[in-house]
């Protein structure tokens, strides 16, 4: 859990950069881009500035070239000079931006005076002109007064001089110049004031020059010097581009090598987290299996000795017979739970044999007429039809009563109908109800496994929930189909099986084999655990075999060399040596009839292992769970010949395994304890394993769980938990030989 946390840190931490990074190039492209744009503005102000100098340049040389034209001015030509001289100040307007604005007002100053001067000069020189016209068209006239007076003109200054022709006389005499004189006065003084405004002008035009030029040559250095920055810019935003560019995909790349890096290696933590599961599911599996095994076994033995007591009735036969019901009804349970679990591993096998499909009829309507009668239910039995089949008949068997246990289910009142018919090639297996059906809601989830409806459980009835989901998949793996329909006046299901005819056999089977002789079968039992030999050997002596047991597999060998054994059952899990040991060392051995003598091997195991065992050199497989009569079946199956004549005496059947159970109380005792004083773990083991498959029958099999999980991962530090686990062994130890004890007195009074 850690490192997958750690896995997802790392992930979040790496989307965390790559979103970072990502957020770097935006503002990094974002920041180019903007220095980009500054250096494009900047530009662009330059060449603004560059377009405006050279549009004032243009205009002062429009103005330069009107006034250089001055001397022949028309009345608009002033009028166009006024106007393109407001446009020039206009254009250096938008220079003082960029000059100091006192040249920039300067140059409006002199242009403005430029302006004026050219607007003085423009009228003396109409002046002149007019001037010129009277000289072409008038004559000078005098005039006399009393008093005479000259005007002088002289340049641009006119004195008025009074001079007194004759101090005696009251008369004077005035000499007024002619229109011609005037004219030619006018011209004269036009002449001199043009003469003055020229000089006036060039120093104007001088001063506008030297500075227009200053303007120009500030401009050209600074347009070069804006183009040189520019360009550098240019250069330097494209080198710093480039590398960040470079950097970031460097970054980028390494990131993402990272974050392919890192992935791998989650991919590779997620394999081993899926493979620990993997693994934790298989170890759950096994621990269901281990669980299932406790069960079965003291269930075998339960069951086994109510059969024993069924065939030899007492005071007591009621309660037996209600242990017996229990025990039946549990066996079931766990069955239909371990075919669930062998059918969804894919584990579970079709095993073909040839039935009739009266037996198959006879055998369900036996199995619930007592339970419709108790439920108050009529049972619509079907018709019997005699055909001989071939198939898996338990599993055909199995479905069906999934089938009929479900409709008794759900119907409070009314009849549940059974249906067996074969027809074209298919076993048709109907089964009605008239029942409180199944909501539509609920009938998608009817093949769930472990679903139990509301509606169900107001019947009272309990279960798994994995009796339809069973049905279902076994009628898979026989290549069937399975269909229903169900309404609120009840369900029917319909199951279809491809079934093939199998010739009908006149030889009647045997119930018992014979030798040759006349003697009975002679069987040997190995088991570690003595209490199951108990039950066995009553089993099979009550069903006519004669039969030994053994518990040490070294005494084994001893028994087969002393007599001829029929048949040899083998625990598969035995101290010291497995089931699949023994059998190679018998086969290779030379003791008696080892090499020849059946063997078949007896386990609790839950797994379906049949197909492995059989490989391994094994006659058959016989469950612990197995009812009585099948195993015996299996038995008779295997012994091609063995009888016993003998009648056994199983009086003595209680106290002796009363009398087993004390001593394999105490032995396997003392040797846990010589074991963990020696810190023997495999000792440990065997004992402890020894010692619970006696207790287990009694439910006290869990105190030894702990000695052997230490003794399992072999911890040396565990002598202080070892030294508590025998403290309660030992306590328990002497209530159950006391027990023991009270029961032999029982039995010899």
């Amino acid at each position: 859990m850690l490192k997958m946390t750690k896995t997802k840190i790392d992930l979040l931490v790496t989307n965390i950069v790559n979103v970072v990074l990502f957020v770097i190039i935006f503002v990094f492209g974002y920041m180019r881009w903007q220095k980009l744009q500054d250096v494009i503005v900047e530009s662009n102000t330059s060449q603004t500035q560059y377009r405006n100098i050279h549009s004032a340049l243009k205009s002062s040389r429009q103005l330069d070239h009107l006034g250089e034209r001055v001397y022949e001015w028309l009345p608009s030509d002033s009028t166009e000079y006024q106007r393109q001289l407001a446009k020039t100040n206009a254009i250096l307007g938008e220079l003082k931006g960029y000059y100091p604005q006192t040249q920039i007002d300067s140059m409006q100053f002199y242009l403005g005076e430029k302006g004026r001067l050219l607007t003085r000069i423009y009228e003396n020189v109409v002046k002149r002109n007019e001037s010129d016209e009277h000289l072409r068209e008038e004559r000078q006239v005098t005039v006399r007064d009393t008093e005479t007076y000259i005007k002088h003109y002289t340049g641009n200054i006119v004195r008025k001089s009074r001079e007194e022709t004759s101090s005696q006389s009251k008369e004077r005499t005035v000499v007024v110049p002619s229109i011609n004189e005037m004219a030619l006065i006018d011209k004269t003084l036009c002449n001199i004031n043009l003469s003055h405004l020229n000089d006036s002008l060039g120093e104007v035009n001088l001063w506008l020059d030297k500075n227009m030029n200053q303007i120009l040559d500030a401009d050209d250095d600074k347009a070069e010097r804006v183009q040189t920055e520019t360009t550098e810019k240019a250069s330097c935003i494209g080198q710093t581009t480039f590398i960040g560019g470079m950097t970031l995909l460097f970054l980028v790349l390494a990131v993402n090598f990272a974050n392919s890096w890192l992935r791998s290696k989650v991919m590779k933590r997620l394999e081993k987290e899926l493979e620990k599961n993997r693994s934790l599911v298989e170890r759950r599996r096994k621990m269901m299996y281990a669980i299932v095994h406790d069960l079965r076994t003291p269930l075998s033995i339960i069951i086994g000795y109510n059969d024993m007591e069924k065939q030899c009735p007492t005071k007591n036969g009621k309660y037996i017979s209600a242990v017996g019901f229990a025990a039946n009804q549990l066996r079931s349970m766990i069955d239909q739970l371990l075919e669930y679990f062998r059918l969804e591993s894919n584990k579970s096998t079709l095993k073909n044999r040839n039935f009739n499909l009266m037996e198959l009829t006879n055998e369900l309507t036996t199995a619930f007429e007592l339970r419709a009668k108790e439920n108050g239910l009529e049972f619509v039995k079907p018709e019997l039809q005699n055909t001989m089949l071939n198939g898996d008949y338990e599993k055909i068997c199995h479905v069906a009563m999934n089938l009929l246990d479900n409709a008794f289910k759900f119907t409070k009142e009314g009849e549940v109908s059974l249906g067996v018919s074969y027809v074209n090639g298919e076993l048709i297996i109907k089964v009605s109800d008239t029942g409180i059906g199944i909501k539509a809601a609920d009938q998608q989830r009817v093949f769930t496994p472990f679903t139990r409806f509301s509606n169900a459980v107001t019947t009272g009835k309990d279960g798994f929930g994995i009796g339809l989901s069973t049905a279902k998949m076994l009628t898979q793996l026989m290549k069937g189909t399975i269909t229903f329909c169900s309404s609120d006046s009840g369900t029917t299901f319909d199951v279809r099986l491809p079934l093939k005819e199998a010739e009908i056999s006149s030889e009647p089977a045997d119930t018992e084999v014979v030798k040759a002789s006349g003697e009975k079968s002679r069987l040997l039992i190995v088991d570690d655990s003595r209490t199951w030999l108990m039950m066995m050997q009553g089993i099979l002596q009550q069903n006519g075999f004669e039969c030994d047991i053994c518990s040490d597999t070294g005494k084994m060998f001893d028994m087969i060399r002393e007599k001829r054994y029929s048949l040899i059952m083998l625990d598969l899990q035995m101290p010291g040596k497995s089931g699949v040991e023994l059998l190679r060392l018998m086969r290779k051995s030379k003791v008696g009839n080892s090499q020849t003598v059946p063997v078949v091997v007896s386990t609790a195991s839950a797994e379906d292992v049949r197909e492995d065992l059989i490989e391994a050199g094994f006659d058959e497989y016989i469950p612990k769970m197995a009812q009585t009569e099948v195993m015996i079946r299996l038995i008779n199956e295997v012994i091609s010949r063995n009888t016993n004549t003998v009648r056994p005496d199983f009086s003595q059947l209680r106290k002796s395994v009363a009398q087993y159970l004390i001593e394999e109380t105490k032995e396997a005792v003392e040797g846990l304890h010589e074991a963990i004083d020696k810190m023997d773990f495999e000792g440990m083991d065997s004992w402890a394993h020894s010692l619970k498959s006696s207790w287990v029958l009694y439910r006290i099999g869990v105190l030894v769980d702990p000695v052997m999980e230490i003794a399992r991962k072999k911890d040396s530090g565990a002598s202080a938990r070892l030294a508590e686990c025998m403290a309660e062994i030992d306590k328990m130890a002497t209530i159950v030989i006391n027990k023991a004890q009270e029961e032999l007195d029982r039995t010899d009074e």
